[in-house]
């Protein structure tokens, strides 16, 4: 992303290093990935995805703050992977939506998500490059953290029950077809 060759220059790092900081926070979600979709069968999804947010965005402003305090590199390494690995629940996302959806809708949700995901690659980098050349590394950092916390109090207090999703889904597709026999 736009904020490596900042990171790069503050930790000092060797070009022959600069996949340490690369590959750390994808290190931690391959760690994780198989963990999250287990660990939200048992618990439920909702509150495995509020989890993974939050614990996203308490180690990016562990990170921002690592920056701006002067810690080790190992020390921001180790919030990177501990960020990844709490990122490693995109797959209950997944679920969350085969669990919330009729068979007919899923694609049409799962497309969503695809360009969601797609839309957040093209926005995030953008808005960090903009922080990190406007303010600096370590707000370019903090802010991901923010939003991410934020997004979580979202998910907190607006995520229903895939249950919920389902059933309305198929309400709104029996108003729908009785509005379609009534018209006919």
């Amino acid at each position: 992303g736009p904020i490596t060759p900042g990171l790069v220059s503050h930790f000092n790092i060797p070009s022959a290093n600069v996949g340490y900081l690369t590959s750390a926070y994808p290190l931690g979600m391959f760690g994780a990935l198989f963990l999250w979709p287990q660990l939200s069968d048992r618990v439920g999804r909702k509150p495995i995805l509020v989890l993974s947010l939050m614990g996203v965005g308490a180690g990016l402003v562990l990170q921002g703050l690592c920056v701006r305090s002067g810690w080790s590199l190992q020390a921001f390494l180790a919030l990177r992977v501990l960020s990844g690995a709490f990122a490693g629940a995109s797959p209950v996302v997944k679920a969350y939506l085969a669990d919330a959806s009729t068979p007919e809708s899923l694609p049409q949700l799962m497309a969503w998500r695809e360009a969601s995901c797609t839309f957040a690659f093209i926005v995030g980098p953008t808005l960090g490059g903009l922080l990190f050349a406007g303010y600096s590394l370590h707000a370019a950092i903090s802010v991901t953290g923010w939003a991410s916390i934020a997004a979580a109090a979202l998910v907190l207090a607006f995520m229903s029950a895939p249950e919920a999703m389902k059933a309305a889904s198929e309400d709104g597709k029996q108003k729908a077809g009785t509005a379609k026999l009534e018209g006919d």
